[in-house]
């Protein structure tokens, strides 16, 4: 049951997957995660689980848990603690999933007392020709990219309008780079631009 990294920062997304096997013949059952500090609250009975942390698995017995980081244990009052190491996590799925678990695998992660900031991102486009009579077929491209670092970020979804009315959804390549054709039919001035939503390491633009 891998976890994405192990240190995070305040309000940073972690993410907990894993595969059930065998498959389950039901895929729409329910998983939930329970999870605690071994080093603050050393008992079998110290595990908690918020009514948030539920899941299920898909055709192929896949799962994952999304959920952000903290300092403290959802149980409030219980330990304080300002710094998470040594957590310990575990899934259980129906008919025990409201129950405690009995064994765990042991995963770790340590949370930093600092808030999570998002990095800045960059949103580039460009059409050619900028010119010529209609129909004209222009070929529009541009590049994501994480604005201090200058790197390409693949795989996000970006949003291209013309004239303010979406014409594509695109998906970037490993390179943080797309592009398409299009024709344009109407003559005078057009403005293109491009956004995307971000994620949970970059703001959008």
């Amino acid at each position: 049951m891998p976890i994405n990294k192990t240190t995070f920062y305040i309000g940073e997304t972690i993410k907990i997957y894993g595969t059930i096997s065998p498959v389950p013949q039901n895929n729409n059952i329910q998983l939930a995660l329970w999870y605690r500090c071994p080093s603050q609250c050393p008992g079998d009975t110290c595990w908690w689980r918020t009514g948030d942390l539920w899941t299920t698995c898909n055709s192929s017995g896949y799962f994952e848990f999304n959920f952000a980081a903290h300092i403290e244990e959802p149980m409030s009052g219980y330990c304080g603690i300002t710094t998470s190491q040594d957590w310990q996590a575990m899934v259980r799925y129906q008919p025990v999933a409201d129950q405690p678990p009995a064994t765990f695998e042991s995963l770790s992660w340590t949370v930093l007392n600092q808030q999570f900031m998002k990095k800045q991102s960059l949103l580039e486009v460009y059409a050619s020709p900028i010119s010529g009579t209609v129909p004209l077929n222009v070929y529009i491209q541009g590049n994501l990219l994480d604005r201090s670092t200058q790197v390409g970020l693949p795989n996000r979804t970006v949003r291209v309008y013309i004239d303010g009315s979406l014409i594509k959804t695109v998906t970037t390549d490993d390179v943080g780079h797309f592009g398409f054709s299009y024709t344009i039919n109407t003559t005078g001035i057009h403005s293109i631009y491009a956004e995307w939503d971000g994620d949970d390491q970059y703001e959008g633009c």
